[in-house]
């Protein structure tokens, strides 16, 4: 008998090592499989819950969502693109909010919010047939890194280019691959279209599409698929080559951005990455350090392991290795030489890319039962962790303008004045507010920056004056002494009672050059120094607002009435700019 099954080419039953068959998760497929369906499933329906409370609570449409709708509604097509010159993201977001809106799904904010909302959770469809793509199996651990992650839940939501950012830069990675193994002309096309959409959805999307293009090329080199390699770089050219129209619109715009340039290095770069990976949670910090470790390990081992065998095929593990290198170090690089300050939804597509990056590696030990449920455990813990979270965010409104104008509409006098501080609430407020009453920003500006959705220019240009906001306080001075009143809506800060605030130089002079925040700082100070020692009445106007407001857009306002003299023993504000020491 044992010579007959031996004969057979297979080993019998009972010579099979227990402890294989335990771990071979070959042995229990429907069983595992069933299992990974029902959790993807049960993620699959909290991303929409979650999505349909964000949906609800998320409220008006702060500044950056304001000036989405600017440039979209324009005149005409030529009008909307001069107007990309006031923002920060190619033309395909206003394009296709513009779309929105021709259909006739602009009607209302919620009819807005809806686009935003939709283009989430196209982002989880984008996802399984990205991964579907590579693996041919539900992408449950990159479910539990991409949909869940706080960044992608609530940023790109928004009616901003970060959803379609991320929506389009995980296709196209597939795409790319799917190009390597075979440039059929269905793998050519898909892969230029997604390069070129990636591209002018997000400009920070350049610098992934290199790290893919050369992924690409990479493991075709190293098959000696020469023609292929090239081909993969062509279609990458093709696309950087589009990009060439913006560059008089990038240029006008950094000229009047120059005054939010920031500093910004490897330290900077990590502390919001840090953010938009985890949002500071130590747990989930705790997870995403854990995986990359373990991800670079195993990559490591299988590009050693398999070096011999990568003339024969493109390599899955030595396109995942090349990627995330060159996406890492180019996209640091990126930033660093852009020197704008950094946020959380910058990083969103590079969040998305890492958690696909994630499944791919780990994918490659699924029919280990310990590794099954190893990505099974962790996906679950994330997704525990991150919904307390997400529900959180999910209660967030994103900004209170709308309140705000709500308020002044009924409260404000018509020979009031209403002033804006800083003056970037400005695009906000004038989506919301259709008032009579006269309003400006901190310090005063032309009345055409209204329209503008971006003052930085003009007040690019009230920062090389000596004395920027003595136009406003003297409006400040007349209003009150008519009897009028003065709202001031956003930051308003009352120095101490023997502290006078400093006259920063007139920029770039001062030690602090262009950036702006310094001379914001002043000119808020300055402000309420002024009304504290003159304003005979000063309180603070409780908004109708039970939720929690993002500290992106989140303002008081308080009012101002009637007008005294200073005080004997109060001293005036300086007339003679002084620039502070350097701090240690």
């Amino acid at each position: 008998m044992l010579n007959k099954a031996s004969n057979t080419g297979k080993p019998p039953r009972g010579g099979q090592s227990f402890a294989r068959r335990i771990l071979d998760v070959e042995e229990r497929p429907a069983i595992t499989r069933s299992i990974d369906i029902a959790v993807f499933a049960l993620a699959c329906l909290l991303v929409l819950y979650l999505h349909v409370v964000l949906f609800r609570h998320s409220g008006g449409f702060w500044r950056d969502e304001a000036s989405t709708i600017y440039s979209a509604t324009a005149p005409d097509l030529g009008a909307m693109w001069s107007r990309l010159a006031n923002d920060s993201a190619p033309v395909v977001c206003f394009g296709a909010v513009r779309l929105w809106i021709a259909a006739g799904l602009g009607g209302s904010d919620e009819a807005l919010r809806l686009f935003g909302a939709t283009v989430s959770l196209g982002i989880v469809i984008s996802l399984c047939i990205s991964c579907w793509l590579f693996t041919s199996r539900a992408p449950l651990l990159a479910m539990s890194l991409v949909a869940f992650n706080m960044a992608v839940f609530y940023y790109c939501s928004s009616l901003r280019a970060y959803g379609l950012a991320v929506l389009f830069i995980m296709p196209c990675c597939a795409a790319f691959w799917r190009l390597s193994l075979r440039p059929s002309p269905w793998n050519i096309v898909g892969s230029l279209v997604f390069a070129i959409l990636s591209c002018h959805t997000s400009y920070a999307n350049s610098y992934l599409l290199l790290a893919i293009g050369l992924a690409g090329a990479g493991v075709c080199a190293a098959c000696r698929l020469w023609k292929r390699s090239i081909l993969i770089l062509a279609i990458c050219f093709v696309a950087a080559l589009s990009m060439l129209v913006y560059l008089p619109l990038i240029r006008n715009f950094r000229e009047a951005i120059q005054i939010a340039q920031a500093d910004v290095d490897i330290s900077s770069i990590g502390e919001v990455l840090t953010r938009a990976f985890s949002l500071h949670d130590p747990w989930l910090l705790s997870v995403w350090i854990l995986l990359a470790a373990c991800a670079a390990v195993c990559l490591v081992v299988q590009v050693v392991r398999r070096w011999k065998s990568f003339g024969a095929a493109p390599s899955l593990s030595l396109y995942v290795a090349i990627l995330t290198a060159v996406a890492t170090t180019v996209g640091a690089g990126f930033f660093i030489t852009n020197a704008m300050t950094v946020y959380s939804w910058h990083f969103t597509p590079f969040v998305a890319l890492a958690g696909m990056m994630m499944e791919l590696v780990f994918q490659s030990g699924r029919r280990k039962l310990w590794v099954w449920l190893a990505r099974t455990a962790i996906a679950c813990t994330v997704m525990v962790i991150s919904v307390p979270i997400l529900w959180e965010m999910a209660h967030l409104r994103r900004t209170n303008m709308d309140r705000v104008v709500s308020a002044l509409a009924e409260m404000a006098g018509p020979k009031d004045l209403i002033l804006l501080n800083p003056f970037w609430l400005m695009p906000s407020f004038s989506y919301y507010y259709h008032g009579n009453v006269e309003w400006n920003s901190v310090p005063l500006t032309p009345p055409e920056t209204k329209v503008l959705m971006n003052g930085s220019t003009m007040v690019k240009q009230l920062m090389t004056t000596p004395d920027p906001l003595a136009a406003t306080l003297e409006k400040i001075r007349r209003t009150l002494t008519a009897g009028n009143k003065v709202w001031l809506v956003g930051r308003v800060t009352f120095p101490e009672k023997n502290t006078v605030p400093i006259l920063l130089p007139p920029a770039p002079q001062s030690r602090y050059g262009w950036h702006i925040g310094p001379y914001v700082q002043s000119w808020t100070l300055q402000m309420g120094y002024f009304i504290r020692w003159h304003a005979v009445r000063v309180g603070e106007v409780k908004l109708p607002i039970n939720q929690q407001v993002s500290d992106l857009e989140g303002g008081v306002v308080v009012v101002a009435e009637g007008w005294r003299d200073s005080p004997p023993g109060v001293p005036p504000l300086p007339t003679q700019p002084e620039d502070p020491p350097a701090g240690p």
